[in-house]
């Protein structure tokens, strides 16, 4: 049973990758990924998303860079 995927379901699935459901919880999310071919689409996208940004090299000098060109909107 498909159902549009809303902002609620996308922060459960962020929880759910990172481990921070209780057991039960987990488990029926589990049941919803197997059951429901949308969320479980959705939930593939967000995992490769994930792995790919995860992926890019490390640059520390993006924030100094930033605050440096916009310093007035970084400190909002």
């Amino acid at each position: 049973m498909s159902k549009t995927i809303n902002v609620n379901d996308l922060i459960l699935i962020s929880d759910y990758i990172d481990g921070r459901l209780s057991a039960p919880a987990m488990e029926k999310l589990s049941n919803r990924i197997s059951d429901d071919p949308e969320f479980r689409q959705t939930f593939q996208e967000i995992t490769y998303t994930r792995a790919m940004l995860r992926a890019l090299p490390h640059n520390p000098h993006v924030a100094g860079y930033m605050l440096s060109i916009f310093p007035e909107e970084m400190e909002e």
